[in-house]
């Protein structure tokens, strides 16, 4: 279950890049346009929005990765943060983070749900392993004498005679 919610997390970041394109457009727009003093709090609203896309899209994608080394309540309450950043996007007309919204509610109550052992500490257990030390035979022997190969079980020497 957490793998999955693991998922959804990067795949909530990476569909929340078109919400984040869109809030620059917007952003930039107000700009271009030539904001007026009545306006100038609503192209503040604007560039906060544009800088929560930014942070709740790169936020999710990193935290989906890091999901399992994060703790539970942590992970979860990300997930939540993000989601809400995404759903605030509706503001300026901005339905593109409504599927990166959900994708995160859905994330946070799967990791909430998840088993706690999940998120323990990714140790790794080493066992003991002992290797007795045998004396490895060779399945044959060169004569000291002539230097000719001969089967390791030979008294003497086939070519030569020689004693082993």
């Amino acid at each position: 279950m957490l793998r999955a919610a693991m998922v959804f997390m990067i795949l909530a970041g990476i569909f929340g890049l078109p919400a984040v394109m869109c809030s620059g457009c917007w952003s930039e727009i107000g700009r271009a346009t030539g904001v007026d003093q009545i306006e100038k709090e609503g192209q503040a609203l604007v560039d906060f929005l544009y800088s929560l896309s930014i942070i709740a899209s790169i936020g999710s994608i990193i935290t989906g990765a890091l999901v399992a080394r994060l703790k539970k309540f942590i992970s979860g309450l990300l997930c939540f943060i993000f989601a809400i950043c995404f759903a605030l996007l509706l503001i300026q007309g901005n339905f593109f983070g409504l599927l990166s919204s959900l994708l995160l509610i859905i994330s946070g109550v799967m990791i909430f749900v998840a088993p706690s052992e999940q998120f323990s500490a990714q140790t790794v257990k080493y066992e003991d392993v002992s290797v007795k030390s045998e004396k490895i035979k060779p399945s044959y022997q060169f004569c000291t004498k002539c230097g000719s190969k001969n089967e390791s079980g030979n008294k003497f020497c086939s070519d030569c005679g020689e004693k082993y």
